[in-house]
């Protein structure tokens, strides 16, 4: 007899590893589980079986690539570039929007530091979100008089920030997105 498990998507660099990050149709977050690959059909596709008793287990993987993204949760790092863009996307609407840059001290597989953007929708809400996030990280909340003379430059580029690190999906790919700002607590300005 043979019985299926389930059939996740099994993102990896090399096929023959013991564990490989696997995300299952019905959860977002990827997990790490132990597989031995026993046969790769092609280059997409790979099957796993175990025996036990008189039961053939099999788990079919559909093998890609994954996006090289800072894990979620809390990272430590810079504000690098506080900046605004404005004129007309694609489909003829205008926009005008607040970019944040932030540098992360956490490193990609090639050694170079995260560098993750959260825009906000200045002709929206994206004022009042950019004022929520400035409280939570400054402790100061912004009034309109504030604003008008706000120096990005002076108030913002180059201090620390710990930046809360969610997970998406753009289509098929993985992307990490900045949640939110938060202050960076004294004992690891002190320490590093």
């Amino acid at each position: 007899m043979t019985a299926i498990l389930g059939m996740g998507y099994a993102m990896h660099q090399e096929p023959q590893r013991t564990a490989i990050l696997c995300s299952f149709d019905d959860v977002c977050e990827p997990t790490c589980i132990p597989v031995r690959l026993n046969q790769q059909v092609n280059r997409s596709l790979a099957v796993s079986r175990r025996r036990k008793g008189n039961w053939q287990y099999i788990m079919v993987l559909n093998l890609m690539k994954v996006s090289d993204v800072p894990a979620i949760g809390q990272h430590k790092g810079i504000y690098a570039d506080i900046k605004t863009a404005s004129g007309k996307n694609a489909e003829g609407n205008e926009f005008k929007d607040l970019i944040v840059s932030t540098e992360l001290e956490t490193t990609d597989s090639t050694g170079k530091p995260y560098r993750l953007d959260k825009k906000y929708n200045l002709l929206n809400r994206g004022l009042a979100t950019f004022r929520g996030d400035y409280k939570s990280w400054s402790g100061k909340k912004l009034s309109d008089k504030d604003l008008a003379a706000f120096d990005a430059d002076k108030l913002m580029k180059g201090k620390s920030v710990i930046v809360v690190v969610k997970h998406g999906k753009d289509g098929k790919d993985l992307v990490a997105r900045i949640d939110t700002f938060l202050p960076v607590p004294a004992a690891m300005q002190v320490n590093g």
